[in-house]
Order: structure tokens, then sequence, then C-alpha cells
């Protein structure tokens, strides 16, 4: 039973892995599920307050358990603040800390969710277990969401999760704030297209799986 929480936390990445190759893979094939082209366009249209609205709910989703995984990589969330970077800097320091803001909120309903399925898998709370920011690890959205729901099924407790989870994604969004300045120069946004939201799904997806399959193995190892 000492080894569960690696199994809970295997199966946690096994689960959002299988998703998205799915999803990605509709995508490929041609059938018609949203892409980056379409988001691009309805994000080119907004103005004013509606900016920073659609910063929070963007990242809020991307920063979901399973859901976030379905949107392509971090791009929504860049393409966000890159338009609101073009209209002033004053919009662009708010779609940031709206984004910071959204991203905090998605972690608690990840931390709820994962209270949830611990009840379910009978799995107790454990006072001492160690809670890791594995910042470099882990400061992708989607990644971020996995981690969450995995510390906590496996038994960590929920406020150490949160407050862990805040850390990174604070530095997380100073970092990407770089990042996004830098975009402009490098990258026409409005050019973007659906083949290459895709490709960046397949590697995430493909990263999850190792990580699923590696914790998976190593419950069988130890049982």
């Amino acid at each position: 039973m000492t080894n569960k929480p690696l199994l809970y936390s295997g199966l946690v990445w096994l689960v959002a892995a299988g998703s998205l190759f799915v999803y990605a893979i509709a995508g490929s094939i041609g059938l018609q599920v949203p892409g980056v082209e379409q988001l691009v366009v309805w994000l080119d249209q907004l103005e004013g307050s509606w900016i920073l609205v659609a910063a929070f709910v963007a990242i809020l989703i991307e920063g979901l358990y399973f859901f976030g995984s379905f949107l392509p990589g971090s791009t929504l969330v860049l393409v966000v603040a890159v338009l609101a970077q073009l209209q002033s800097w004053a919009m662009f320091a708010l779609t940031i800390l709206s984004i910071f803001l959204g991203w905090v909120v998605s972690g608690a309903l990840n931390i709820l969710f994962a209270q949830q399925m611990r009840s379910l898998v009978k799995q107790p709370v454990d006072d001492g277990y160690v809670v890791q920011d594995k910042a470099w690890e882990t400061w992708f959205p989607s990644f971020r969401a996995n981690y969450e729901v995995s510390q906590v099924i496996s038994g960590a407790p929920s406020w150490k999760v949160f407050w862990s989870s805040v850390r990174v994604k604070l530095w997380g969004s100073l970092g990407a704030t770089a990042c996004v300045l830098l975009i402009p120069f490098f990258i026409d946004v409005k050019e973007l297209n659906n083949s290459e939201g895709f490709l960046v799904m397949f590697l995430v997806a493909a990263i999850m799986l190792g990580v699923g399959v590696w914790q998976v193995r190593q419950y069988y190892l130890l049982k």
C-alpha cells in the first residue's frame, strides 16, 4: 500500500497524455476540432477590458487538469499577451496580472478535484509529505495541472500543494513576461497555424506519456 501514491500519480499523467494524443490526432487527420488559427482570429477582434477577460479565462482553462491539455500548448495565453502589448503597456501589465490570477484559480480547482479523487481511492493525507516545487519541470500549464493533481491524490496536504503552485506560477508569469516581450520581434502571432499547434500537442503528450509510464513502472518494480 505504501507505493500506491506512485501508481495514482502515474495514472494521472497517463489519462492526460491519452486524451491529448486523441485530440491531436483528430486535428491532424482533418477532423473539425478547434485549433490555433481559430483562436488567433477570435482574439484579434478583442479590445479593451475584453482582453483581460480572455486572458483570465484562457489560462483558467489551460491550467485545469485534463481540459487544459486540449489547448495548443501555451499559444492562446501568449497570443493574448502579445495582442495586449500591441495595444498599450498598461494593458499588457494588466493582462499579465489576469493571467497569473487565472492560473492560481485553476490550481485551486485542480486541488479541489484531486481531493475528491483522493477520497474515492481512500488515500490518507500524509502530513509529512514533502511537496517540491519542481519549477523547471512543471512551469508549463498542463504539466503543472497534472503535478498538482498527482501530488494531492498521492496524499500531499492540499495547502502545501497550493502554496507551492502559487510560487511556481508567480515566477512562471514573470518569466513568460520576458518571453512575450521578445516574441513580436521573431514571430507574427497572427500567422500561426493549426499544424504548429497540433505539433506542440504531440510533443506535450509524449512527455506526459513518458512521465506516466515511468511512475507506473516504478510502482510495479517496488511492489
